[in-house]
């Protein structure tokens, strides 16, 4: 230790040396707990091993000795020095955060935050250097007094295999592609995805077919004190993510047929805690068994086009298309092959039959609209126009109580497949400053 460094330092590592002495003689005697650490390591596709480690319960253990030394001369030592700093001392016993989360900073949780950080990557081995408590202790104080905080977003899209590499598609919002080492790390150093993804997932879905994130970083200032703390500016901010990914899965679905989750959100705030959170809403981790969807460089530049329409939301496309948009995503989803086609119908009853008051004929109204809007040729019309309405006879089945016949599933994903292409293409000419006029369309 330098003559260099502060009293809060010196104090710091004094207390410190006291806390690692009592963590020897508790590991000597078999007075630390050792956890489970699986440690996943990704040998070929489609294999994997999970060995276990036992690795010591340093959080508890240090907090406990932390207690035990709260009266000593080390530790008051420290709290006069850490309180008296000209540095960081006003921020002790106050409120310290951002809005997406803070808490009162208090000595013995610096001297906690210190600890388990030198601590962290420790076997049995509890010998700290010099340079490495240095380390540690520039990089929490740094943190500590920061003005502002990195937040990052991000999600999970199951089911779908991006090019490696990060690309940005939506205002900040970026899509990327996970090597095998990712994917490891991902799983090593998450509770919440090992829970997800136990061996083999909920549903027979193992960490190996996670391969693609979306993610989101943002800055908030930190705030020291009793306020203010805007919970509502956060929630707003996680609003407007959640949509931002809701409106790149759409984008793929417009794409692709294979069906696609969107994983809850996470939140990791490198905040003066140096922590991460996790919340968020999420689908349930089943989808039908089908091919993965690959996204290629192509399609990303086809979905930042149909992102600059889709992202508009609520606000910037008519109730019929968001209505319908929703409806495919309920549909690319859906187990149920049933249940499938009744979202495609509603969904193509939303886009193409929106005019209030008009009831009758509507699987006519409906196919002969899809036909001239979707093809130009006659006899491409006669086979849309054919399809929706054998669709839309066969919805009306299903809704009185009837089954599907071996022939039907293939009909149905003809009727996914009209769904996309109105949809996009009523997207694509809603982004040129034009609307669909369906009943002129009906006199070309």
């Amino acid at each position: 230790m330098s003559k260099s460094d502060s009293d809060a330092q010196q104090a710091s590592r004094i207390l410190i040396d006291a806390a690692l002495e009592r963590l020897r003689e508790m590991l000597g005697a078999g007075r630390i707990g050792r956890r489970p650490v699986q440690r996943l390591v990704i040998k070929e596709r489609g294999s994997m091993s999970l060995p276990i480690d036992y690795s010591p319960d340093w959080w508890l253990a240090s907090s406990l000795v932390l207690m035990e030394l709260e009266k000593s001369p080390a530790y008051l030592r420290f709290e006069r020095a850490v309180k008296g700093d000209s540095l960081f001392g006003e921020r002790m016993d106050t409120m310290i955060g951002t809005s997406v989360g803070r808490r009162r900073m208090t000595c013995q949780d610096f001297a906690q935050l210190l600890l388990f950080k030198l601590l962290s990557g420790c076997s049995d081995d509890v010998e700290i250097s010099n340079s490495g408590f240095g380390e540690v202790w520039d990089s929490t104080v740094k943190l500590l007094l920061a003005d502002s905080i990195q937040i990052r977003y991000w999600c999970i899209i199951e089911n779908v295999k991006s090019p490696v590499g990060s690309t940005d598609i939506l205002s900040g919002v970026r899509m990327r592609g996970l090597t095998t080492k990712e994917i490891e790390d991902l799983w090593n150093h998450s509770m919440s995805i090992q829970y997800r993804y136990p061996f083999f997932g909920n549903a027979g879905i193992g960490i190996i077919d996670v391969q693609t994130l979306l993610e989101k970083t943002t800055e908030e200032p930190v705030v020291v004190g009793e306020g203010p703390f805007d919970v509502d500016e956060s929630r707003s901010q996680f609003e407007n993510v959640q949509s931002s990914f809701e409106s790149v899965c759409t984008s793929i679905r417009l794409i692709h047929p294979e069906p696609i989750l969107m994983l809850p959100i996470y939140v990791d705030a490198a905040d003066v805690w140096g922590s991460s959170v996790g919340y968020g809403v999420g689908e349930p981790a089943i989808i039908r068994p089908g091919k993965r969807c690959e996204i290629s460089g192509a399609d990303l530049q086809e979905m930042k086009e149909l992102l600059g329409v889709v992202s508009r939301g609520e606000s910037g496309l008519s109730r019929a298309a968001n209505v319908c948009l929703r409806r495919i995503g309920f549909a690319n989803k859906r187990i149920s092959l049933e249940d499938k086609l009744l979202d495609i119908v509603m969904a193509l009853e939303a886009l193409v039959l929106s005019e209030p008051g008009e009831r009758g004929e509507l699987s006519f109204r409906l196919a002969i609209r899809l036909a001239k809007f979707l093809e130009a040729d006659k006899e491409k019309q006669i086979d849309v126009f054919d399809t929706v309405k054998r669709g839309y006879r066969l919805r009306s089945k299903i809704v009185h109580g009837g089954t599907l016949g071996d022939d039907d599933a293939a009909l149905i994903g003809d009727m996914e497949t009209i769904a996309r292409a109105a949809a996009k293409k009523c997207l694509e000419t809603t982004a040129n400053g034009q609307t669909v006029d369906w009943k002129a369309l009906l006199f070309e």
